[in-house]
């Protein structure tokens, strides 16, 4: 044989079992990049669905938050007009007594207190 191919040769079979070792690596970092793509899908995955999970939490809280805001008003509407009932009934007896034409008409007191109770409601239901 040549010398130039016995060169060839031993290069050959040094650099054989590198070839054979670097493309194996090669073939474990590919499955390596394919298992942690997959794990990348499932966890990707996992977050949409707790994220429209929250998405829903937060729906039903707000709903909960403004059943109890619309209850809250109810609640002083009925309070207020058991405070109203009486001084009404006063009012509309003394303007009855004193002449069956007139007008039944709350004090000026009653008045101021109802649009400022009308003002807060208003404000609670809408903040902004």
């Amino acid at each position: 044989m040549s010398r130039g191919h016995c060169v060839i040769r031993s290069d050959t079979l040094r650099l054989t079992p590198q070839l054979i070792e670097a493309s194996e690596r090669l073939k474990s970092q590919a499955k390596e990049l394919k298992d942690a793509h997959q794990q990348q899908k499932l966890a990707l995955q996992d977050f949409w669905e707790l994220n429209e999970l929250i998405a829903e939490l937060c729906s039903q809280k707000q709903k909960v938050r403004d059943k109890e805001e619309e209850m809250e008003v109810a609640m002083h509407w009925k309070l207020s007009s058991r405070m109203l009932l009486p001084q009404r009934d006063a009012d509309f007896m003394s303007t009855s007594q004193t002449s069956s034409k007139q007008k039944v008409s709350l004090k000026p007191s009653r008045w101021c207190w109802l649009e400022s109770l009308l003002l807060t409601l208003k404000q609670k239901a809408h903040p902004c």
